[in-house]
């Protein structure tokens, strides 16, 4: 037991011998995942201004010109997630693009913004499908960039 787990309560649960190892791989995969959404919001919230997001909007690459896309569907309905399947339907473009240019965005966000986190959250499911939501502050922030 890790310091972290001090207070917790644990129970036992019968699992299949030939399923101990994706039970794993799941809980694994699970706090993983709250950690990346948590140190993504953090970064982003302190860093993220309106004239930093204008800034991104205005750039003209078009992995970064798609992404101001979905961050307008994104902005247009704060809290919403959206899995990728469809957000490649709203900004027509195929799925391996979509996963392309938001590698692409991390990789503009680490060389002209000193590497802050999207300006927006995801998550993945236990199916491993990838949600993307907006909230409410960054939504505001992006409209009032845009516009």
């Amino acid at each position: 037991m890790s310091p972290q787990d001090s207070g917790r309560e644990f129970v036992s649960v019968p699992v299949p011998a030939e399923h101990v190892m994706d039970v794993y791989a799941f809980l694994a995969r699970l706090g993983a995942d709250q950690t990346k959404v948590s140190a993504n919001a953090a970064r982003r919230y302190d860093a993220w201004t309106v004239e930093e997001l204008a800034r991104l909007a205005a750039t003209d690459l078009p992995s970064i010109k798609t992404i101001a896309e979905v961050m307008n569907h994104l902005a247009a309905a704060p809290g919403k997630k959206y899995p990728m399947a469809g957000l490649v339907s709203m900004v027509a473009v195929e799925r391996n693009q979509l996963q392309g240019r938001l590698s692409a965005l991390s990789r503009h966000l680490n060389a002209h913004y000193e590497g802050i986190g999207w300006p927006f959250d995801w998550s993945e499911d236990s199916n491993g499908e990838f949600h993307y939501w907006m909230d409410d502050e960054i939504a505001a922030k992006w409209k009032q960039a845009r516009a």
